[in-house]
C-alpha cells in the first residue's frame, strides 16, 4: 500500500490460504534458490522493496533484517 496500490483484500486471503497450505508447492524462487545453495536475487527483490518503502518513509525493520541476512548468505557462499 505504501506505494499507493493496496491489494485487494480477496487476493490477499486467497494468496495466503495458497501458500500457508499444509503441503503447498508455492514458494518464492528466492526461497527456492536459497534452500539450493544457489545465488539469490537480494538487492533486485528484498533491495527493490526497501528503496520503494524508504522514498515513501515507510519503516521496514524485517525486511532490512532480511536484507541482511541475505547478504550475509551471499558472503558466506562467495567464500565457499
Amino acid at each position: 500500500h505504501a506505494a499507493g496500490y493496496a491489494p485487494r483484500p480477496a487476493f490477499l486471503t486467497e494468496t495466503r490460504a495458497q501458500l500457508t497450505a499444509d503441503g503447498s508447492p508455492m514458494t518464492s524462487s528466492l526461497y527456492r534458490d536459497l534452500n539450493q545453495g544457489h545465488a539469490v536475487e537480494a538487492d533486485q527483490i528484498i533491495g527493490d522493496l526497501i528503496a520503494r518503502a524508504r522514498a515513501s518513509a515507510t519503516p521496514t525493520p524485517l525486511l532490512e533484517a532480511v536484507g541482511v541476512a541475505l547478504k550475509l548468505y551471499e558472503n558466506r557462499r562467495a567464500q565457499a
